[in-house]
């Protein structure tokens, strides 16, 4: 319904918005993909023109921790980074020209550490573990029958394993709103979400207001897919109109966007199906290690649907799925249309093309015998 005016240009989004007073946000981020912070300066950075406020994670009134059901991101490191792009000062300026210099006066010092990049090092605590105990976000398990009995039953099984990588969203729109004071102490903010009860939920405790005095303004949307369901822009541009009591847009760069926002989960997959000679499913086991970021974003969610749709849209008599996502130096893995599904529905249909090699059958007969 909306199509005519966004090809036509009328449609105002979050960024093309300018409101009285209003400043602009630059986030100075970490080039290290693991690393203590061992000194923030930003005393030069203070004396740049153009600068109303520079935020450290030491200057947020409420909780510097977010995250959709784990909370274990901060909104701005402090004593360790956890991946490039974790947001680390917040600079809020009178011009958009003024924040590169700002920024590139704020000297950060840091120590090295190991990274997590090889998800067989996760599983086993190595190099570093990036939280907690051990580097395991979630574990997941779904199934039915008797896996055994259902794979002695088969004239043929095969064992196979895939990979998928992560994917990257692309919207047209990067991410942006604006966040202002209003008169009465609310806050309203001007945003393209598809979660605004969760960015209230997930704003409050940081800025330390109640959440009935958090507004979110639903902004159109420049495409979404699921990656603008995490908190992006909106808690550092309400940390920004809280410290100055002016309205603060904040709009990633393409580039920003890139770096930080979330992705599809890359997996790896390891099948096991068997069946009879004439194409039958007797059973299927897979074990899914869903490759997810520094911070944990909705991965249990995500590999919650993996282990659901794991077998495909077939009548299976014995199945056996489990999931494990771990964390990695990456940027964090969220929700990306289907949710879980597309990866292992690859894997799935993969395994089905194999058996129609396997058995010489119609790759679309083996489907109908075996639908669900």
């Amino acid at each position: 319904i909306d199509s005519i005016t966004k090809a036509s240009g009328e449609t105002v989004f979050a960024d093309d918005m300018v409101l009285d007073k209003m400043l602009f946000t630059g986030v100075l981020r970490s080039p290290w993909s693991h690393a203590e912070i061992l000194d923030i300066d930003i005393s030069e950075a203070a004396k740049s023109k153009g600068v109303v406020k520079i935020v450290l994670a030491g200057d947020i009134p409420g909780k510097n921790l977010y995250g959709p059901i784990k909370k274990d991101q901060p909104v701005l490191a402090e004593n360790r980074v956890r991946y490039i792009g974790d947001a680390i000062a917040a600079v809020f300026a009178e011009s958009e020209n003024d924040l590169g210099n700002i920024l590139e006066k704020i000297k950060v010092t840091y120590k090295s550490l190991p990274e997590v990049t090889d998800f067989k090092d996760a599983l086993e605590g190595k190099p570093a573990v990036l939280h907690g105990n051990n580097n395991i976000i979630a574990e997941m398990e779904s199934g039915r029958g008797d896996i055994e009995a259902g794979f002695s039953k088969a004239d043929i099984i095969l064992d196979e394993e895939f990979d998928t990588q992560y994917v990257e969203h692309g919207y047209l729109e990067p991410e942006s709103c604006i966040a202002k004071l209003n008169s009465d102490g609310s806050l309203t903010v001007f945003v393209a979400s598809q979660g605004p009860p969760m960015d209230i939920d997930e704003i409050a405790p940081v800025i330390d207001f109640p959440p009935e005095k958090i507004q979110i303004a639903g902004m159109p949307m420049g495409g979404g897919f699921g990656g603008k369901e995490d908190i992006s822009v909106q808690i550092i541009a309400s940390l920004g109109a809280v410290a100055t009591g002016r309205p603060v847009k904040y709009t990633y760069t393409r580039r920003e966007s890139i770096m930080v926002s979330g992705k599809r989960n890359a997996t790896h997959q390891r099948y096991k199906t068997g069946a009879k000679k004439d194409g039958r499913l007797t059973a299927v086991k897979v074990d899914i290690i869903a490759k997810g970021g520094a911070y944990a974003s909705v991965e249990e969610a995500v590999i919650l649907r993996s282990v659901s749709f794991a077998a495909g849209p077939y009548t299976v008599p014995a199945a056996e799925v489990k999931a494990r996502a771990v964390y990695l130096n990456h940027a964090p893995a969220c929700a990306m249309r289907g949710f879980g599904n597309p990866t292992v529905t690859f894997g799935s249909e993969m395994m089905m093309n194999k058996m129609v090699a396997a058995l010489n059958l119609d790759p679309i007969d083996l489907r109908l015998m075996n639908r669900s």
